[in-house]
């Protein structure tokens, strides 16, 4: 059962640079969307509730809310 999807490719992000200045950056992988799925569930406070059954060509899949 998958509760929560993020995306992990082109994520605006914080990047350290020379000096003090700090920039923004576009990165992409799975620690980039570990942080937006950590960030929803700490924000909600509680895990999701599995809500519906969708089927997506004859598998049925869980879907989740808050």
């Amino acid at each position: 059962v998958v509760d929560w999807v993020a995306v992990g490719t082109n994520v605006l992000s914080l990047y350290p640079s020379l000096g003090s200045n700090i920039r923004f950056s576009k990165m992409s992988g799975t620690s980039m969307s570990t942080a937006v799925v950590s960030g929803v569930i700490h924000s909600t406070g509680r895990a999701p509730i599995n809500d519906k059954i969708k089927n997506c060509l004859g598998v049925d899949y869980p879907i989740a809310r808050r």
